[in-house]
């Protein structure tokens, strides 16, 4: 029993010092179980598009949904009352942090896609783009794509920007209820309690309707606008902002024992339901949501470490800088496989030489030049000119293909479909 109990005590040491270092905050100010989760949800997705065997990869955006419901609430909570300048500044501390490496992603695509591919191609992922600069990709999408994974769809070198659009969406949802519950009504602060649960409780109701409904057209067109569309991914975000409310206004738990063996079994399905090779999605992205909600909910229970394992150090710098890896890996993938078709390894490749931009983005946009808007005067008014000239680029290689196309119209018809209309 003594041997065992040391057995026991040795693997959760393994996991605390590995995943997370328990409630530590690393140097950069985060907890160090959140950037953990980053870090596994940003792999998936790479891992998955890169067309590595990780079979249930892209359940890392489901975690980042979960994620950002509890971040976000949880920053909208310790607020206490929200007026109309609270929520303004809410959402441009957001603009602050997710605006200024997007757009550089954007930029940098848009303008290798219309000087490098096809114009139906290139047509495309500027209107994604376009989209993306009004919050609004993920609508686009759910009506330009038949398939999320077809060929027109993984043509598109910012598909996968539909998760920031459908993200600032439910930023919107979230500020505003929280904005009618900080109101000195007791009724209202109940009722936006309510609602938040029982959007997240419809939301649930409804994919799980869609994803095990019937097979007909309907039943198709339904789980394809499921991927995209925030009534029906609103629960995974819901359920981390009711997890953030729990762990504020009500407490922490206190079983310390069981608090650990629990985050060890939940980090140990989250990596297993992403790697191991399953196709029952709901199952899947329900032990997905589940463990990141676990995590989540025990994240403050434990006493910080100061020692951490060297490779848990690695981890939380990939956490760090997720956001990047997401936002890069994916139009380096699309335009190698567009450039060099039929070469083996091309996509894993590209993903891999993705890595250093998006290292390049964290540092240099994300944390250094963020800093820069931080401390200057018109910080907002440059966010908003940067918008402007994107939106103004993405205009100018809209025009630029349209003439194109007009003068070129035979020849571009016949090298995508073969004939002429």
């Amino acid at each position: 029993g003594e041997i065992n109990l040391k057995v026991y005590s040795s693997f959760l040491n393994l996991y605390s010092n590995l995943f997370e270092n328990f409630s530590a905050k690393t140097e950069h100010g985060k907890r160090r179980d959140i950037q953990t989760l980053r870090a596994i949800a940003v792999t998936g997705v790479f891992l998955f598009h890169a067309g590595f065997p990780v079979w249930n990869g892209f359940l890392g955006v489901d975690i980042f949904f979960c994620i950002s419901g509890y971040l976000i609430s949880s920053l909208l909570l310790r607020q206490g009352s929200i007026n109309l300048r609270i929520f303004l500044d809410f959402i441009l501390a957001r603009a602050k942090r997710l605006i200024p490496a997007y757009l550089a992603v954007v930029c940098f695509t848009i303008v290798l896609t219309s000087l490098l591919t096809l114009p139906e191609i290139s047509q495309a992922t500027l209107t994604t783009a376009l989209m993306g600069n009004l919050f609004a990709a993920n609508i686009y999408l759910a009506g330009a794509t038949s398939d999320y994974f077809g060929a027109s769809a993984n043509n598109n070198a910012l598909l996968h920007t539909w998760t920031l659009s459908a993200e600032w969406q439910m930023y919107f949802i979230i500020a505003i209820l929280y904005w009618v519950a900080s109101r000195n009504t007791e009724f209202l602060k109940k009722i936006s309690v309510l609602l938040m649960i029982l959007a997240t409780g419809v939301s649930l109701v409804l994919w799980l309707l869609v994803e095990v409904g019937p097979k007909n057209d309907w039943g198709h067109l339904s789980r394809f606008i499921s991927y995209y569309g925030i009534g029906i991914r609103f629960w995974e975000f819901g359920i981390g902002a009711i997890a953030s409310f729990y762990t504020i206004k009500i407490g922490r738990f206190t079983n310390l024992k069981l608090v650990n063996s629990v985050r060890v079994g939940s980090w140990s399905l989250l990596v297993t339901v992403l790697f191991y090779r399953t196709e029952n999605f709901v199952i899947n992205s329900t032990i997905a949501v589940a463990a990141t909600l676990s995590i989540l909910l025990t994240g403050n229970c434990s006493e910080p470490k100061n020692i951490q394992h060297p490779l848990g150090r690695f981890i939380q710098f990939i956490g760090l800088c997720s956001y990047s890896i997401y936002l890069w890996h994916w139009p380096f993938i699309v335009l190698a496989k567009l450039l060099f078709p039929g070469i083996i390894w091309i996509a894993q490749t590209a993903a891999l030489i993705s890595l250093i931009p998006s290292v390049l983005s964290w540092r240099l946009i994300e944390r250094d030049y963020r800093r820069h808007l931080s401390n200057k005067k018109y910080s907002n008014l440059k966010i908003l000119s940067l918008i402007l000239s994107t939106i103004l680029l993405i205009q100018s290689c809209h025009y630029l293909i349209a003439h194109f196309n007009a003068n070129n119209r035979d020849t571009a018809n016949v090298m995508v479909t073969g004939d002429i209309d």
